[in-house]
């Protein structure tokens, strides 16, 4: 018989003190319930316990389908083979496991086969079951399988920081999470939203998967329709024979013109498992915001720098393979302000001149080259919503701006004029030459009358 009892097993004392020991389940609740029982009616001494028969016949599976070898060889494993239909009964009957395992490990009392259910924030586990011989004394050793739910991802040149245009490299790692071979619909997918960005999906610029290290078959995973849009979506046609692989995703994105230290880039990918496409899944989402840097002048008066200057306008430079080029323009506001936004902060050639200055100063001519720009550490912030399984990481990658304490600050001077020195100055000069002009004028009259007369 496939379950080696027959009636005569329970000639003896049916007395059970079996201990029934867990591990690889550190930091996880345990609980347990026991889901088939001695039964010295039945023809092989088996029944379901009272009320989980339903689950059964729903699964279509019989006490027999749950061991496929002798109870012998199973005992001191704690191993049961199961079969495709088991993933159903499992899922069905899971609930039920209520009673809580002190430590890791519980007194088995009576023969049977118990259902053992792993529960830990942010990990999968499989559902074990394990045989209890009946008169049974001897420990059942059961090893819990599952892996963390968990996902990374970073930029791939730390520290990056980003600007309008820049082709942008990401990395994303996960672990492939374990479901046992019962399962034959399971949810394993990795999804990414992109703000301030769109995907670039070429020759140049692909999608690639790798599992431990080694190129994932094209079979292994789909990937959406992305390239140009904010959202690209990897589904991993699970594989149980993958579980606990490091998996790989690297990809690239092109940063918006709408990018700004105000509205910075923002990726969040979410890693989704269930044993099921309709199941509830549980989620890692880990968010990364890379925050652009930028360079503000202020523009004050050369004597007085509590008067700021209005109307000031400066072109910013920066130096593109070997050329120097006017990349913006940027005109000081009523507090004499102005500011470039979305600069690149490993960028050293960027220089600043104005172009035109403020009604009444002069231009100043300068080239004013920009520095400072350095990599602050990245704070990062967990927040976990266990109703829902969801785990949010966020990294935000900020810098120091540009200029000394983020500012740049540039004096102008005032146009030249006639000084007034508090003397009478020509003005003296000017009346006398003007008195003497009207006598040469009056002699020249009166000497031309008296040659008239003669």
């Amino acid at each position: 018989m496939v379950l080696g009892m027959s009636m005569t097993s329970f000639a003896a004392d049916e007395t059970t003190n079996a201990t029934v020991k867990i591990s690889g389940a550190d930091g996880a609740t345990l609980t347990y319930v026991q889901i088939v029982e001695p039964d010295r009616g039945s023809e092989d001494g088996w029944k379901i316990v009272p009320g989980f028969e339903k689950a059964f016949t729903d699964a279509g599976l019989t006490i027999k389908d749950l061991l496929q070898n002798t109870p012998d060889t199973n005992a001191a494993q704690g191993k049961i083979t199961s079969n495709t239909k088991l993933s159903a009964l499992l899922e069905s009957l899971r609930l039920n496991a209520t009673t809580t395992i002190t430590g890791n490990q519980f007194t088995a009392t009576k023969g049977g086969v118990y259902l053992i259910i792993a529960d830990k924030e942010g990990w999968t586990y499989a559902p074990m079951l394990a045989y209890v011989p009946v008169d049974s004394t001897t420990d059942v050793n059961v090893t819990a399988k599952g892996e963390e739910n968990q996902v990374r991802k970073a930029i791939s040149a730390d520290g990056q920081s980003v600007a309008a245009g820049d082709i942008v490299k990401y990395t994303v790692n996960a672990n492939y999470p374990f479901y046992s071979s019962n399962y034959e619909d399971v949810l394993f997918k990795v999804t990414d939203t992109l703000t301030n960005a769109n995907f670039l999906i070429d020759a140049t610029h692909p999608v690639t998967v790798t599992i431990n290290g080694a190129p994932a078959a094209r079979t292994d995973y789909t990937v959406s329709d992305s390239n140009e849009t904010d959202t690209l979506t990897v589904n991993f046609n699970y594989d149980y024979n993958k579980a606990g692989a490091t998996v790989e995703i690297t990809y690239y994105a092109k940063v918006s013109e709408s990018v700004s230290s105000e509205s910075p880039l923002k990726n969040k990918v979410t890693s989704e498992t269930a044993s099921t496409h309709d199941g509830t899944p549980t989620k890692t989402e880990y968010i990364v915001i890379s925050t652009p840097v930028k360079a503000t002048i202020k523009k004050v008066d050369l004597t007085d720098s509590t008067i700021t200057l209005e109307g000031a306008v400066f072109a910013l430079h920066r130096v593109v393979n070997g050329t120097d080029m006017v990349v913006a323009t940027a005109t000081t506001d009523d507090n004499g302000i102005a500011t470039f936004n979305g600069l690149d902060a490993q960028d050293t050639t960027y220089y600043i001149v104005e172009t035109q200055a403020p009604s009444g100063y002069k231009i100043d001519g300068i080239e004013h080259h920009l520095s400072g720009a350095t990599a602050n550490e990245p704070t990062t912030n967990t927040v976990k919503d266990s109703a829902t399984k969801i785990t949010t990481i966020t990294t935000t990658y900020s810098f120091t701006d540009f200029g000394e304490s983020g500012i740049t600050t540039i004096t102008n001077t005032k146009l030249s004029a006639l000084p007034s020195t508090g003397g009478i100055g020509t003005t003296i000069f000017t009346i006398a030459g003007c008195v003497i002009m009207i006598a040469a004028a009056g002699l020249f009259f009166a000497s031309r009358k008296k040659s008239d007369n003669k």
